[in-house]
């Protein structure tokens, strides 16, 4: 064997090892046994996602128990908790005036004019829909209680650091928002996805960098600090058709762990 195609073969070896991903998949063994939790909630759970629930009578429970916020109940939108982020709780809301029922529903007979008004008030009903996020502060001395920032869609998952908001939407979109003036500084959409697990990991800011969990099971690297936030790297985790958003996300260390489902 001759010197030169040593080198090269060491080379390729060395090469591919640092390109080489790891999946953790634990043998049966590995598996101890069941979590058992002794303890009950008073009210039963409304909605949850990976880093909290809210129950029925509109208390949020956060990474680290029962929290101060309470949700109180609007006929004119919905509200979702996404996260709670460097002393901000984030909720995802859709809001909508609806239509009231008793006339839609009545038995009046339907003459073209009336059919005709009922379409109006459809349409301008829909004209109203609006979906925006909700950042409200954990702090009760804050000046500002309450930040509201109008999305284009509904919200998934989203995280804070210090005067920016990145937020990762429904329809598969990554951005980043300045929190005193609401504007978008980035926006970027991958290919829509057909399912949306209610376990999407959050955003996750680095020192000059922000990581977002696509539903396309890649992560979106972003530099919001040099200039103008810009994309720099795509890491696709699976090419997965159906079922890979991008559902687990932390940064240990040097090493970044993500998963998709």
């Amino acid at each position: 064997m001759n010197k030169p195609f040593l080198i090269l073969l060491i080379a390729l070896i060395v090469f591919s090892g640092c390109n080489m991903r790891k999946y953790f998949k634990p043998a049966k063994h590995q598996v101890k046994g069941e979590a058992y939790f002794p303890n009950h909630l008073q009210e039963s759970i409304v909605s949850s996602n990976r880093y909290g629930a809210i129950l029925k009578n509109g208390a949020v429970i956060g990474d680290k128990g029962l929290t101060q916020l309470r949700i109180g109940k609007n006929f004119n939108y919905e509200s979702s908790f996404l996260n709670e982020s460097q002393g901000f709780f984030i909720l995802a809301q859709d809001c909508l005036n609806k239509i009231d029922k008793k006339t839609s529903k009545s038995k009046v007979a339907k003459t073209e004019e009336t059919e005709l008004k009922l379409k109006g008030v459809e349409a301008e009903v829909q004209d109203k829909v609006c979906h925006q996020v909700e950042l409200i502060s954990n702090n009760p001395n804050a000046s500002q209680q309450s930040i509201v920032i109008p999305l284009e869609t509904f919200a998934l998952s989203a995280s804070v650091k210090g005067n920016l908001l990145a937020v990762v939407l429904a329809d598969n979109s990554a951005n980043l928002y300045d929190i005193t003036s609401q504007k978008l500084l980035f926006s970027e959409k991958g290919s829509p996805s057909t399912t949306i697990n209610s376990l999407m990991a959050m955003p996750i800011f680095m020192d000059t960098v922000v990581v977002f969990p696509m539903l396309d099971g890649r992560l979106l690297v972003v530099d919001y600090v040099h200039g103008n936030p810009t994309p720099i790297r795509n890491i696709v985790i699976s090419s997965d058709k159906f079922f890979n958003n991008i559902t687990y996300l932390i940064v240990d260390g040097n090493n970044m762990i993500a998963s998709t489902g």
